[in-house]
């Protein structure tokens, strides 16, 4: 489940404004080295955390969610599986816990409304992609996201040629020597036979049909990943334009987790360029056609109304503003969308809502 999804349901089950919203996010260090500190950094933002509570809030209402935040520096497991950033949302029984793939400011908030702002930004939002990695006989499949890189299995889908025609031995064919040391995808560089290239495309044509069905179901574009032949090849048999351009010219098994990752984020870099530079044009747009608004308390009262189809921030790094919070969460809960931009991004103001009319 992507981001937005956890963030959606998170709002939908936590309607008890009595009790206080835990917001806790931070950098992280995805080596083994830096989990020591970020443990230590995880517990100083506990205190800081508790001192507000105790400050604002009857015990009845905190003691027991805090005291499962406090489990979570305790696992030693927990704080060896990171990546570049932390998120923890806590209201009585919720727990929700967000491992970005990008690094976000530190912050501790308690308030009536959680501090979501580093879930939102708006060059990390759409990174919503199945990345596979295509062999001419088998595929295996991720799910790429701001929460990182996870091998999912798709209950409809065949990964194997030999699972979907039963009757050939694919073995027979293909090559299929696994790499040394990892359990990927085969990719084989022998000479090829014409009944090989058959059951290929026989293979890749029933992948794409599948993958159009996946897409039309959630939206989500694919990355490309395997040697240059068999990404050729695939493409040569496909219509469908949510492929991205650019692909990972090389076999997944051959690359680790982090180099994967860093791989994906360039091949994402200008797409994220591209949705910065279309939101200064859409604010200017909507000034032009008397559909924006810029005054804090009137973006409140036209989300109340209903007016509203867009509220876009500026990020205030390290700074939690109660007031804003609370508005954003609000035009969550009635369906608006919400953009956040990086503080060092140009933006004509600070914070905008476009009208729908």
């Amino acid at each position: 489940m992507n981001i937005q999804k956890r963030l959606d349901t998170l709002l939908k089950t936590s309607k008890d404004y009595t009790q206080p919203r835990i917001s806790i996010a931070f950098a992280t260090h995805r080596i083994s080295l830096g989990n020591k500190h970020d443990s230590i950094a995880y517990g100083n933002l506990l205190k800081q955390v508790k001192s507000t509570l105790e400050a604002n809030y009857n015990p009845g209402d905190w003691e027991q969610t805090f005291e499962r935040l406090e489990k979570i520096k305790e696992d030693n497991n927990f704080w060896k599986h990171l990546a570049d950033g932390l998120v923890i949302l806590a209201c009585n029984e919720q727990i929700e816990i967000f491992h970005l793939n990008y690094q976000v400011a530190t912050i501790a908030s308690v308030g009536i409304a959680f501090h979501i702002q580093p879930l939102l930004l708006a060059d990390k939002m759409d990174n919503n992609y199945y990345l596979v990695d295509l062999a001419k006989d088998r595929m295996q499949m991720y799910e790429v996201s701001e929460s990182g890189l996870n091998e999912i299995k798709p209950p409809n889908i065949k990964l194997k040629f030999a699972d979907l025609y039963t009757d050939v031995d694919a073995n027979t064919n293909f090559n299929t020597a696994s790499y040394s040391g990892g359990t990927g995808v085969t990719h084989g560089h022998r000479e090829r036979s014409s009944e090989e290239d058959k059951y290929r495309e026989k293979y890749f044509r029933y992948l794409d049909l599948e993958f159009i069905k996946l897409h039309s179901e959630t939206n989500n574009k694919f990355i490309l990943a395997g040697t240059n032949e068999n990404i050729t090849e695939f493409k040569k048999l496909t219509q469908a334009k949510f492929y991205l351009e650019k692909i990972i010219d090389k076999p997944l098994s051959s690359l680790d987790n982090k180099t994967i990752v860093n791989e994906i984020k360039l091949l994402l870099k200008p797409k994220a360029e591209l949705v910065l530079k279309s939101i200064n044009a859409e604010i200017q747009n909507a000034e032009n056609n008397q559909k924006l608004l810029t005054d804090f308390l009137d973006i409140v009262n036209a989300v109340s109304n209903g007016m509203v189809a867009k509220i876009i921030v500026k990020s205030q790094k390290e700074i939690v503003n109660v007031q804003l919070d609370e508005l954003i969460v609000h035009a969550l809960e009635n369906n608006i969308q919400v953009f956040v931009v990086n503080a060092n991004v140009e933006l004509a103001y600070p914070l905008v809502a476009i009208l729908h009319y």
